[in-house]
């Protein structure tokens, strides 16, 4: 159904239904790359998709703009990857984060959704920390693989 509805060339998509493929499009690369080239695709939700996609799709889309969009999406996949680096550079302190996520999993509720949580509230030390209480590996294995 999502893929015959982002086919549709005259179908009207809300931006919570865009925000809802996109969400789809996490799993499904061809729902990703064909919901890229909606051309009312608001370009908030472009710019996440492109964020969030495969290289393969990413490239794919890439190459399909218009050449004025793909300087704006540059951009701003440069201005993100520096603040991921800047952030990454940060000294971090982990052991508030270690002892968080250690009680999270003695009780059960460290799970991949509360990983993607402290992720989208942008929880550096408890994404890391999490992801190394979850795979028992440390903190300096998991820290360079989030760079």
């Amino acid at each position: 159904v999502r893929h015959s509805v982002v086919n549709n060339a005259g179908a009207q998509i809300s931006e919570h239904g865009f925000a809802t493929l996109l969400k789809a499009a996490e799993t499904d690369d061809a729902l990703a790359e064909k919901t890229g080239l909606r051309l009312d695709l608001p370009l908030q939700l472009l710019r996440e998709l492109l964020l969030r996609a495969t290289e393969t799709v990413r490239a794919r889309l890439m190459a399909k703009m218009p050449p004025e969009l793909q300087d704006e999406v540059d951009r701003t996949l440069k201005e993100v990857a520096e603040k991921v680096a800047r952030d990454s550079n940060k000294i971090h302190n982990f052991d508030t984060a270690l002892r968080l996520t250690k009680l999270l999993k003695e009780r059960g509720e460290l799970t991949d959704g509360k990983l993607r949580a402290f992720a989208a509230d942008r929880q550096y030390e408890e994404v890391v920390a999490g992801l190394s209480v979850l795979c028992e590996a440390s903190i300096e294995i998991i820290k360079p693989l989030m760079e």
